[in-house]
C-alpha cells in the first residue's frame, strides 16, 4: 500500500518524467553493452514453423541481411457460427539484435498486411503493426518468437484489432 500512495503524492507529469527518465537510462545501458557482444544469427535464411494465438498455423520467414527480415503466416480456422476462414498475414520485419544484453534474443517490429477471406462475418483486410522477440538456439537451427500485433482492418467494415503468436521455427 505504500507503493501506490508514492504515486498518487506525484503529479502526473513527474511520473512521466520519472518513466521517461528510467527507460532511457535502461535502454542506454542495454545498448552500450550489447555494442559489445556478438549476436546470434541463423546461418541459413529461411525458416518455416508453427505459429500458435489468435490464430493457429503456418509460419514462414526469410532474412534478406542481418537486419531485414520477412514473415508470412496462414492459418485455417473455424468462426463461432461454424464458417471456416483462412487468415494470413504477411510483414516486413526490422530487428535490432542489441536490445537484449543476451545474444540470443532479439527485437523486432514492422509493418504489413492481414487478412481473412471466407464468411461475410468474417472478411476484411486491412494493416497490422506487429513487434515481438526471438530466441535463437546456438547449436541447432531454431528459433522461439513471441509477437503480438495491433491491426486497422479497413474493408468491409473498420475496426482495430489485437493479435498474438507464439511459435517455434525450423532454419533451413
Amino acid at each position: 500500500m505504500r507503493f501506490l500512495s508514492y504515486f498518487k503524492i506525484y503529479s502526473p507529469m513527474v511520473k512521466i518524467t520519472q518513466i521517461l527518465i528510467m527507460t532511457a537510462l535502461l535502454t542506454v545501458g542495454t545498448s552500450l553493452y550489447g555494442n559489445k557482444k556478438t549476436f546470434y544469427f541463423p546461418k541459413n535464411t529461411h525458416a518455416l514453423g508453427l505459429a500458435l494465438g489468435s490464430e493457429i498455423g503456418i509460419n514462414y520467414k526469410r532474412f534478406f541481411n542481418k537486419k531485414e527480415a520477412y514473415s508470412f503466416t496462414f492459418a485455417q480456422k473455424s468462426s463461432n457460427s461454424g464458417e471456416r476462414y483462412e487468415y494470413f498475414h504477411i510483414d516486413k520485419l526490422f530487428h535490432n539484435h542489441t536490445l537484449f544484453s543476451h545474444p540470443a534474443f532479439s527485437f523486432y517490429y514492422g509493418l504489413g498486411a492481414v487478412g481473412k477471406t471466407g464468411g461475410d462475418d468474417n472478411r476484411g483486410y486491412g494493416a497490422r503493426f506487429p513487434f515481438g522477440t526471438t530466441y535463437l538456439l546456438k547449436n541447432f537451427p531454431m528459433d522461439f518468437f513471441a509477437e503480438a500485433a495491433p491491426s486497422v482492418v479497413v474493408s468491409p467494415e473498420s475496426e482495430i484489432n489485437f493479435s498474438f503468436f507464439l511459435g517455434a521455427r525450423i532454419w533451413f
